[in-house]
This record gives C-alpha cells, sequence and structure tokens, in this order.
C-alpha cells in the first residue's frame, strides 16, 4: 500500500491502492488547504479560511473572515465603527460619519448605525430635534423629552428642570421653559437660569414666567412682616398689633413699632398711656407722666398738651402723673369741698379771723 499526490493546475489530494491500480485524486474541503509539508489538509488560522471552491496549496491562501482584518500576525476583528462584509485580507471600512456599530467584528454597513444624539432621516444620521434625545447607538427616532425636563437639540439624555421649577410638559426646548414656583423668582444669567427664594418681608404666590425678568416677589403691606425666606402666600405676611405700625416688607416682628399714645417695646403687645400719661415721642417706648399742677383724664394721650392745668387756687400737691381733677387740691387758705357731682374740689377762701395751713383741708381754725 502506499500513497502520492497528484499536482495538476489545481492541487488534488490523490489516494491509490497498490501499484497498478486505480488513482483517486480529491480536493481539500472547502476552507482548508494542503500542508506541503504533511501533505495532508489543514485548517487555516484562527478567524480565517481558504476561498471557495477549494485546492488552497497554501497557508499563504487563508484570508481573514468577514468581520475581521489581516493584522501583524492573526486576523483582527474590526474594531468599533468599522465593518467588513467579504473574506479577505483587506482593512476594515469606516462607518458614515455620526454612526458607529454595537460591537466588533461587524460585517455589513447596515450595522452602522446613529450615534446617541442623532436619528436615521433620509439615509442619514440627523441631530435629535430640540425637545427630544437619545443616549443608545441606534436609528430609531429620538424620544419626546418628559414633564420636569428640557432638551436642546442633538440631546443625549433629558435635562432635569432646575432646582425649584417646574414645568409640566412634554417635548420642551430650553431651561427657560422651566418655571420657579411659587415662593421663588427668576434670574435669568449668561450662565442659565435659577430659580432664588424669596427674601424675608415679601412673597410670591405665581408660578414664575418664562420671560426673562419674570414675576418678582411682592413686598409685605404696611403694618405687617414675614421672617420666612421662599414664602408663598400673602398669608405668609403675619399683621402687627393694632395699634403699632410698620414699613413695607418688613421681614422682623421688632418692625413693629407702637403708635404714639401707646407704650411696648417694637414687636411687643402696645398698651394705652394710661390716664395722667401720654406718649409723644417715638423713640421713646414708655408713656411719660404729665407735669406737676396738671392732669389727663382720657387714655393714649400723645402729647403734653393733654395735660390739663389744675385751676386756681389749686393744685398737685408736687405729684406727677396725676388722672383726674380730683388731684387738684385746695391750696393752704382755703377750706375744700366736693362739688355736687363730686368730679372737682370747690375750694373757699377762709372766713376773716380764720386759716387753714394744710392743703384740701375741709375745717377752719381760729
Amino acid at each position: 500500500m502506499w500513497r502520492h499526490f497528484c499536482v495538476l493546475s489545481i492541487l488534488i489530494m490523490c489516494l491509490g491502492r497498490a501499484s497498478g491500480e486505480e488513482l483517486t485524486c480529491v480536493s481539500c474541503p472547502d476552507g482548508l488547504y494542503l500542508d506541503q509539508a504533511s501533505f495532508s489538509c489543514a485548517t487555516c488560522p484562527a478567524n480565517s479560511r481558504t476561498p471557495d471552491p477549494a485546492n488552497a496549496s497554501s497557508v499563504l491562501e487563508c484570508a481573514c473572515l468577514a468581520g475581521y482584518m489581516n493584522g501583524s500576525e492573526v486576523c483582527e476583528e474590526c474594531a468599533f465603527g468599522t465593518y467588513k462584509p467579504a473574506l479577505g485580507n483587506g482593512t476594515c471600512d469606516v462607518c458614515a460619519a455620526r454612526s458607529n456599530t454595537t460591537a466588533t467584528g461587524r460585517v455589513h454597513v447596515a450595522e452602522c448605525l446613529c450615534v446617541p444624539g442623532f436619528f436615521l432621516e433620509l439615509n442619514d444620521c440627523v441631530p435629535c430635534y430640540a425637545g427630544s434625545s437619545k443616549d443608545y447607538v441606534g436609528n430609531e427616532k429620538c424620544t419626546v423629552c418628559p414633564p420636569g425636563t428640557f432638551c436642546p437639540r442633538q440631546s443625549l439624555r433629558p435635562v432635569t428642570c432646575v432646582a425649584n421649577s417646574v414645568q409640566e410638559g412634554t417635548g420642551k426646548k430650553k431651561v427657560q421653559d422651566c418655571l420657579c414656583l411659587p415662593g421663588f423668582y427668576t434670574e435669568d444669567t449668561v450662565a442659565g437660569r435659577s430659580c432664588e427664594s424669596c427674601p424675608t418681608g415679601t412673597y410670591n404666590e405665581a408660578v414664575g414666567s418664562a420671560v426673562y425678568g419674570s414675576t418678582a416677589c411682592v413686598a409685605c403691606p404696611a403694618n405687617s412682616f414675614n421672617p420666612h425666606e421662599a414664602s408663598d402666600t400673602a398669608a405668609a405676611c403675619q399683621a402687627c398689633d393694632a395699634n403699632a405700625r410698620s414699613l413695607p416688607g418688613s421681614s422682623l416682628a421688632a418692625a413693629c413699632l407702637c403708635i404714639l399714645g401707646y407704650s411696648g417695646k417694637p414687636g411687643e403687645p402696645c398698651e394705652a398711656c394710661a390716664v395722667g400719661k401720654f406718649r409723644s415721642d417715638a423713640t421713646q417706648y414708655i408713656c411719660a407722666e404729665c407735669p406737676v399742677d396738671s392732669y389727663n383724664a382720657q387714655l393714649h394721650m400723645v402729647s403734653v398738651e393733654s395735660c390739663l392745668a389744675c385751676p386756681a387756687p389749686t393744685s398737685s400737691d408736687g405729684q406727677t402723673g396725676s388722672g383726674s381733677l380730683l388731684a387738684c387740691v385746695c391750696e393752704p387758705g382755703y377750706r375744700a369741698a366736693l362739688s355736687h357731682d363730686a368730679g372737682a374740689w370747690v375750694c373757699s377762701e377762709c372766713e376773716p379771723g380764720r386759716f387753714q395751713p394744710s392743703r384740701n383741708a375741709s375745717a377752719q381754725s381760729t
């Protein structure tokens, strides 16, 4: 028994039996080549094969598979963004602009898909329209941005609205579509939009406008105050005491000052000046007393002029803050008696030969 090979215009592995017997020549199977050293069919290196039909006579006829290119020593996968559709040792083709593959070793141009931020339109990858986004490789249309977000042109993903803002629609395109919540005001700068807290002494009940310089915070009215930031209702403005006053936009209770005729520290309850007293100085928080030899029978008086002089021949006996005409007593030398309505003293001069050394005495001495 013996084996030999026939080499014709094509390579054929010939199998023979005994001398004189009929020879049978067969080709190496598709994809294999004839190893000249071993005279046997051999497998091509990894990721390569011989072209069809068969009859490859050397490993040099092994070519890289589709999706692979001839590297320095081995067939390497086509990188991301490239493809190779046929068997051969050429380089991989590069995907068109704005497209990429989802894996290496791609074999067809159809596997070049639009990159994030782009979608396929009329066989070209075009940017996502403003109001939509796409964050993956693919040809699908971009997704409309949901409420609470906005999407500029060519967005990869929706941008969340700035803090303390709201946006209830879909497909919004810019940060100006985000409206500041009640209690905040819009601050637009070259850097973008922000929603700032309304300061103390103010409030804002409205959702901000999308127009530059939008709704400003409203000052609390006069005679009220608001110590809190970001107030979203006029009810946040707390009323001063009924007898106190404050300027518009006041932020502290201490801004509430008692009106004249009333006493009390700033921000505290106001009490009416008692009889015999008055308050005419806004810088002082207590009521002053009527001076000696005067009286005042009324509440919440605002000036010293409200203190009436004791009628002659009476005096206040050196006392201040008198609150009744009865505090004006008869001077020595006079006999005192109450008036018919008991609202004042009636002073009668001592008769000849008599005297009265005491104030407001009803008896005379001889």
